[in-house]
């Protein structure tokens, strides 16, 4: 079961991995798509501008070429030349001479002369007049040029421009990419100049729905309101290419910008194909899949290989981690067996500990009673009275002795737990082991003078400064030292810290010192003592804690919770 839920999370990463690509390379394809897209249409946008300047110098031109020819200066007026004829034979001249197209010139008195313009031409500058349909393919465009005898107009110099020729030398010949074309409206939406002469003076919405039903309306909609609002801009629209045989629905990229001549307001609109950036794109994405495709594979190649190489470590780590628990079982019970060998000589040990101590209780009986005659005899010499409280005081703490001897070998000595002064306790031991201690070692204390009572076993407590006191002077009996016991109170706790300077303990016996049987004076010892001095502190409601350098000593901290102070 564990195996199968391995595997299955193994194959969701596995599957979170390839999504992850999948979807980063369809990002990637869909950013490098719109981001050349854009660039495209910006270009188209440019290129609308610029044929729309283009456009706009052309006409330009051709005004500033008939205002400097057909210009009569006053000269030539006071000469009495005769203007028809002067006029008739620049015409002649610019026929012979000019090359390129220049439109059908003639010369209109200017009463011939039957337009709506007439008015603006007494500026004296030429006039772009309205566009004016030649033929179903063709429409025309004049420009008038005023000639004046001082201040009279004589005439009016006419030139007719087909826009089909206008659009040859203009914008017929700005192709972008394959298919790409420029094309002319005028402000209602009707095209004045296309490369197909088919769609000349058709309605770029009407007529072309009624022509072309299947198109796409909404994008011509779109496109041909937005052009007509004036601005430059650029869409992406169905359409067609008109005047192939085969008339085929096709995406057009769209850039357009007004041009305004003569007062008459112009789109100028530049087309290329949608499918010249698109095939190249998708030719893109389709080497980016390859790619991906390529890498996923590799990487699935890698994650199985890896997973055989990881199931073949785990096999093995799993096989030592056995031969690991197998010889951790083997020292276990061997432990256990030696905890047993101890065990069965100590309750031995007990058997006669428990015999030796009744005879140790009934040895005491005497020392106590004479003691107490002899005080009473010797009520006049105080100093011998002293020493014979200090023999009671010592048989009193052999009688301890002996019921710590009988709770060791499972004789419990039944004692109710009361409120005692463990300052007066305290010194009492210490004034006990200070007579029985080496001469080597010295004791410095340091005991709160406020009296500070624990609740608990007084007996059990005895012990536990025994136990710990022993263990410190036990160290420094051979090379001598010191020992400073410092109990005080810290905020609601009471510290007792007996400080040593033995020998100290090693890091990987302070771990294992607390534990039953656990000793490290090889031969000496039945690794008892702290382990009931651990038990004792749980039953006062205290800790203890051990801080040991080697070559320095060891600092014993035991804290009590349980406490009243008396300040009396």
């Amino acid at each position: 079961m564990l195996e199968k839920r391995k595997y299955k999370k193994a194959m969701y990463i596995y599957g979170g991995i390839i999504l992850t690509i999948v979807i980063m390379i369809w990002a990637i394809y869909v950013n490098q798509r719109n981001t050349l897209i854009n660039l495209r249409s910006n270009e188209m946008i440019s290129i609308a501008k610029i044929s729309a300047n283009n456009l706009k110098s052309y006409f330009e031109e051709k005004i500033d070429y008939l205002n400097n020819v057909f210009q009569l200066e006053d000269e030539l007026l006071d000469k009495g030349i005769e203007i028809n004829k002067y006029i008739e034979e620049k015409i002649i001249t610019i026929k012979e001479k000019s090359v390129g197209y220049q439109g059908s010139i003639t010369y209109i008195a200017h009463e011939l002369f039957n337009s709506d313009d007439l008015n603006r031409l007494y500026s004296g500058e030429c006039i772009v007049g309205p566009i004016k349909k030649a033929d179903d393919y063709n429409y025309i465009i004049n420009i008038y040029k005023p000639v004046f005898n001082k201040d009279k107009l004589d005439g009016i110099v006419s030139v007719e421009y087909l826009l089909n020729e206008i659009y040859k030398e203009t914008l017929g010949k700005i192709q972008v990419g394959k298919y790409g074309y420029c094309t002319l409206k005028d402000k209602d939406g009707a095209i004045l100049m296309h490369g197909d002469m088919n769609q000349i003076g058709l309605d770029s919405i009407k007529d072309r729905k009624e022509k072309y039903p299947e198109l796409d309306p909404e994008g011509i909609e779109r496109l041909v309101s937005n052009q007509l609002r004036g601005g430059s801009g650029s869409d992406i629209i169905k359409s067609y290419w008109w005047g192939e045989d085969e008339v085929k629905q096709v995406k057009k990229i769209i850039g357009y910008s007004p041009i305004e001549i003569g007062g008459y307001q112009w789109i100028v609109s530049a087309i290329t194909s949608y499918d010249e950036i698109a095939i190249p794109i998708v030719k893109t994405f389709y080497f980016i899949v390859i790619f991906g495709a390529i890498l996923i594979i590799l990487i699935v190649s890698f994650i199985i290989y890896i997973s055989k190489i990881k199931n073949r470590q785990d096999k093995i780590m799993l096989e030592l981690k056995y031969s690991e628990e197998i010889n951790r079982t083997t020292k276990m019970l061997r432990k256990h067996e030696e905890q047993l060998s101890k065990i069965n000589s100590i309750h031995t040990l007990g058997m006669v500990a428990s015999n030796l101590a009744h005879e140790f209780k009934n040895l005491l009986t005497p020392i106590f009673i004479y003691s107490e005659m002899l005080i009473n005899n010797l009520k006049g010499n105080k100093e011998a009275i002293e020493d014979l409280k200090e023999i009671i005081v010592a048989a009193d703490n052999c009688l301890e002795l002996s019921k710590n001897i009988l709770s060791y070998s499972k004789e419990e000595i039944t004692e109710n737990n009361l409120w005692f002064n463990s300052c007066e306790e305290i010194l009492n031991i210490l004034n006990i082991l200070k007579a029985i201690m080496p001469p080597n070692i010295e004791l410095e204390k340091s005991i709160s003078k406020e009296k500070i009572y624990l609740y608990g076993n007084k007996r059990e407590f005895k012990q536990i400064v025994l136990n710990i006191f022993t263990n410190a002077y036990q160290a420094m009996e051979e090379s001598g030292g010191s020992i400073e016991v410092n109990y005080c109170i810290k905020g609601t706790k009471a510290i007792l810290i007996i400080n040593d300077t033995g020998c100290g303990i090693k890091e990987d016996v302070i771990s294992n010192i607390f534990k039953p049987f656990y000793t490290s004076k090889a031969d000496n010892g039945t690794g008892l003592g702290l382990s009931i001095v651990v038990g004792l502190l749980k039953k006062m409601n205290g800790n203890i804690n051990l801080e040991s350098k080697l070559g320095i000593g060891t600092k014993a901290k035991i804290e009590f919770n349980n406490i009243k102070i008396d300040n009396s």
